[in-house]
């Protein structure tokens, strides 16, 4: 996999402005929970109705994130995008954006395309939330915002797909509802590469810290 950075000019620039372009610095075990948006069979799996290739490249990076923050108890929270079979639920969604997509969602509760794509290191121990909206954390869209504050946690590591999308305006709410943000750049993914750039430029400027896998690895076994 290909890593795709912040441009320099946008780090420079962050340096210049704040001192530095990290803002999280000493995260806390305690505060941290893994969500995971969207890898399901449709976004996933070749030939999906929605399918974001570069996102099987992401798998291995997700795993072993997972399986660090397991090693943590950190919580682990899968992210799945449920909407009803006629699209009823998914606002202006289908009539304008997925105009392509005939007969019924494919995203619809108990469809195999809905389901967390084969790989993916899911257990019994996970939470796994159902959401209708790209951000999980709009009102209305899903129960992660009372999840979150329920386990006691304030800082959450996003992966996932679409980078842009889902990933992005999940990140842009939580801290916009004063959760602290991680984005692993190397653990989302979207279809163009000019799309993830452009997300990860926006995220670390105003909305959390950009990091790759080792690093946050790496962080969460210091802990």
């Amino acid at each position: 996999m290909r890593e795709i950075n912040v441009d320099e000019k946008v780090v420079m620039a962050l340096k210049q402005f704040r001192g530095d372009v990290r803002i999280y610095e000493n995260l806390e075990q305690s505060k941290l929970a893994l969500v995971i948006i969207d890898m399901q069979n449709a976004f996933v799996s070749a030939g999906g109705p929605i399918e974001v290739p570069k996102s099987r490249e992401i798998i291995p990076n997700i795993n072993r994130i997972v399986g660090k923050c397991r090693e943590k108890n950190i919580p682990v929270i899968w992210i799945k995008s449920i909407y009803n079979s006629d699209w009823s639920d998914a606002g202006l969604l289908p009539k304008y954006f997925l105009r392509n997509l005939k007969g019924p969602s494919p995203l619809s509760r108990g469809n195999s395309w809905s389901e967390i794509a084969e790989g993916l290191d899911v257990k019994e121990c996970d939470y796994i939330v159902d959401k209708c909206r790209f951000s999980a954390l709009v009102q209305g869209s899903s129960k992660l915002e009372r999840l979150l504050k329920t386990l006691d946690r304030d800082t959450i590591i996003i992966t996932g797909t679409k980078t842009e999308i889902c990933c992005e305006s999940t990140a842009r709410d939580a801290m916009q509802l004063d959760f602290k943000v991680v984005f692993i750049k190397d653990a989302t993914a979207t279809v163009l590469e000019e799309d993830h750039r452009a997300a990860l430029n926006v995220i670390i400027q105003r909305f959390g810290d950009v990091l790759s896998t080792d690093e946050i690895v790496r962080e969460l076994a210091a802990m």
